[in-house]
């Protein structure tokens, strides 16, 4: 069994989405990187392979998400999360890897924002170390 405090078991808002990779590497160190670093104590997670490529590429189902989001949870924000080494790209060249990830993170954001435009979007590209995830803003 896990304890939940009844207020966030009651509350029906969260302050975002966070849309980021399945890959299970970066699971612990970006929640730890949302709650701890953006101080965003409550949101909802939209974990799929690429993260902000399914919006690039216009996926229809990774395009209704952040709609039922805002519908359901009243989000105040959208997160985008890439991050290097991604199987979902499978670029092998760094260079060329950041640039298809940045093209990608402002795409989605643009594309976001026509839907949304009071929602801000937030990017971010998590880029391994030797025992830390860096997590670096996309502009």
């Amino acid at each position: 069994m896990i304890e939940t405090p009844n207020k966030l078991l009651q509350a029906h808002e969260c302050e975002a989405l966070v849309i980021t990779c399945m890959d299970f590497r970066f699971v612990a160190a970006t929640y730890a990187f949302i709650r701890d670093e953006l101080h965003i104590p409550t949101f909802d997670l939209f974990a799929i392979p690429g993260a902000a490529k399914g919006i690039a590429e216009k996926n229809q189902y990774v395009l209704h998400v952040p709609t039922l989001a805002k519908a359901l949870h009243r989000i105040g924000s959208i997160i985008l999360v890439n991050h290097e080494r991604c199987g979902a790209y499978g670029i092998s060249d760094p260079k060329q890897e950041l640039e298809a990830h940045n093209r990608d993170l402002r795409k989605a954001k643009s594309i976001l924002q026509n839907v949304f435009p009071d929602t801000p979007v937030q990017l971010f590209f998590a880029q391994i170390g030797d025992r830390e995830v860096t997590y670096l803003a996309v502009e």
